[in-house]
């Protein structure tokens, strides 16, 4: 026996009265003609009406008393020659098609190609059919365990339906007893008393299970919410392992692994080993960059080292030109020093000549001897040629070696300015590569590291969400 105002009866009531008006629908949208007779193409009336027409014509007659059917032979006979070899009407609706099959035709060869187009379409459709298998069979595991968890309550519900027809046979037991049996006022007063701490103990368990049946609702929206945030997390894992390189299985960073988290949609947990092949990995990969980065700051230090040294050895090169430049001023200054002496000695000669010109002009007049003055002077000639040849001399080779000098000073310096500049420009430029190198894989070592940390918390709380 069943009770419509019970919540637990509505249900099914509710699935009968759909199922009835299914089938009152479908009863009222069916066309028995279309569906006992379906139209063929090219013909007027279908061959099965023609044939059911004759038999249902030729059974009326045989009840009436009738034995011949000649008529309706010759009937059944003309129809058919009309269905199979066509008529006028038959060849002007063949005409129309025709026509509107060239029509088509021509109009599919203006068309362009759209092997493409459906190429991609049965791509997607593929993808759609991949997917919608892997739903069907996690919908067949969700059946599955829905099956084992009904056989579970069938069976309670037996031990209950068995709890309930013992409880029955001992209230009727019962029931027969109080009618037979004569109660004493104190037996009427304790069967009131406990009739009312039944009620109350009713009312409170019925209560409880209202709150029991709150409290599931409540965690049951925790947990589409849980599983609702899973699936965001693991969209935004899989888009940020995009950006990484790290999906597909042949990406760069993949290395054979596959990086991409799937939530699975009954179970709320991620359908991909994380703990065993994922995280690992990144752990890994994340050392990896650690000690990429360790590497490159290294190197830098050594260049950076090395950009010392050089900058040591050029400023000693510059302080050894500066003192090439300091002597090669001193030397001019002694050069010019010794040209105004060499003028101040030219000078004296000059005069010391013009005196003995002098002193000849004075000799050649009479009353002096001649011969004493000639000897004289042709040793004061003498001797200034002498002096003057030696002073030629050593200005000669004063010039000579000041040249020398200034020669292997300039080339000198040249050669060390050039060298210095071509070492300062090529370690500027190792330093600035080098720089350049270490910042920007120092960046993204960085972006790596925070996405890693990011995504290795989010999916450590879910799991720990899914655990719990």
């Amino acid at each position: 026996m069943f009770s419509i105002g019970t919540p637990h009866m509505w249900p099914t009531l509710l699935a009968a009265l759909k199922w009835l008006m299914e089938i009152v629908q479908y009863a009222i949208n069916l066309d028995v003609e279309s569906t006992l007779f379906p139209q063929i193409e090219f013909e007027e009336i279908p061959e099965s009406r023609v044939v059911f027409s004759y038999v249902e014509e030729a059974y009326e007659q045989f009840l009436a008393g009738e034995d011949s059917f000649d008529q309706l032979e010759q009937d059944l006979e003309k129809q058919l020659k009309l269905n199979c070899q066509g008529g006028k009407t038959n060849l002007d609706s063949l005409t129309a098609e025709n026509s509107r099959l060239s029509k088509e035709l021509e109009q599919l060869e203006n068309e362009g190609d759209k092997v493409t187009e459906w190429r991609v379409k049965h791509k997607t459709c593929q993808d759609d059919l991949e997917k919608l298998t892997n739903y069907v069979q996690d919908l067949k595991t969700h059946k599955c365990q829905q099956e084992k968890l009904l056989k579970g309550l069938q069976e309670e519900l037996l031990l209950l339906d068995m709890e309930y027809k013992q409880l029955q046979e001992e209230n009727k037991k019962k029931r027969h007893i109080f009618e037979t049996q004569e109660f004493s006022q104190a037996d009427v007063e304790r069967i009131n008393m406990t009739r009312l701490e039944l009620k109350s103990q009713i009312e409170s368990i019925i209560k409880e299970m209202e709150s029991i049946e709150q409290q599931i609702w409540h965690e049951e929206m925790i947990i589409a919410k849980s599983r609702e945030q899973s699936e965001e997390k693991c969209i935004e894992y899989n888009k940020m392992a995009h950006k990484l390189k790290l999906i597909p299985l042949t990406a760069e960073n993949a290395h054979g692994i596959n990086f991409e988290m799937r939530p699975n949609l009954l179970h709320g947990s991620e359908s991909t080993d994380f703990i065993g092949t994922i995280k690992p990995s990144l752990m890994r990969m994340k050392k990896d960059s650690n000690d990429k980065v360790h590497q490159l700051e290294a190197r830098k230090i050594t260049e950076m080292e090395t950009l010392d040294q050089v900058t040591e050895m050029v400023s000693d090169k510059k302080e050894a030109v500066s003192m090439l430049d300091s002597k090669y001023n001193h030397l001019e200054e002694e050069i010019s020093c010794h040209k105004t002496t060499m003028q101040a000695e030219f000078h004296k000669m000059q005069l010391e000549k013009n005196r003995t010109e002098n002193d000849i002009l004075s000799l050649q007049n009479p009353g002096y001897a001649v011969d004493e003055a000639t000897i004289e002077l042709q040793a004061a000639q003498k001797r200034c040629e002498e002096s003057k040849q030696a002073q030629l001399k050593e200005r000669n080779e004063l010039c000579q070696v000041l040249q020398q000098a200034a020669t292997i000073m300039m080339d000198s310096k040249s050669k060390t300015e050039n060298q210095l500049r071509k070492m300062v420009e090529e370690q500027k430029k190792e330093v600035e590569r080098v720089n350049k190198d270490a910042d920007e894989f120092k960046l993204y070592t960085d972006n790596m590291k925070d996405k890693c940390n990011k995504l290795l918390q989010s999916v450590h709380c879910n799991t720990l969400q899914e655990t719990d």
